[in-house]
């Protein structure tokens, strides 16, 4: 993934796609904004607190950190399927969705899926999360994703 990524954005002189090694080395202060979306349903309660932690220190006093498309309790697969695929419908890409979904239940990613499962958060319990991470936190009105059931915020430094 990070591959792709530098390439489609490897161009532009304000973006740098890196891994968690460059991470750890960037000086305290120095970003202005950390995107995380679809991230934190794969990580445990534990390993995200460490990276909201983490991502604290590396903002700038007046950076943004956006946290998308983190699963509320209750939304399922056949939600998010939905979702996709009026999205895809809506935008023209339905065969390559459709494509894509057969991949995806052909694969091991829905068995591991389903040996692991996906963390969940309330809003208050997201919230209070990044708000004991140092940060004052805002739901956004709307989620990067197609899946409105799922929410995004805006986290600022305290």
């Amino acid at each position: 993934m990070r591959d792709h990524l530098r390439e489609r954005f490897g161009h532009l002189a304000n973006v740098k796609v890196i891994g968690p090694e460059e991470l750890a080395a960037m000086p305290a202060g120095s970003l202005d904004l950390i995107v995380a979306n679809s991230v934190s349903q794969y990580l445990t309660r534990d390993e995200l607190d460490d990276l909201l932690r983490s991502w604290r220190t590396l903002l700038s006093a007046n950076g943004r950190l956006i946290l998308a498309d983190v699963v509320p309790p209750g939304v399922s697969p056949i939600s998010d399927v939905m979702a996709l695929l009026r999205y895809a419908w809506s935008n023209g890409f339905l065969l390559a969705a459709f494509a894509g979904l057969v991949r995806t239940v052909l694969s091991p990613y829905r068995r591991i899926r389903a040996q692991l499962g996906i963390t969940t958060y309330t809003e208050d319990e997201i919230t209070r999360k990044i708000d004991a991470a140092g940060f004052r936190t805002e739901r956004l009105p709307f989620n990067f994703e197609h899946q409105p059931a799922r929410i995004s915020f805006v986290a600022t430094p305290r």
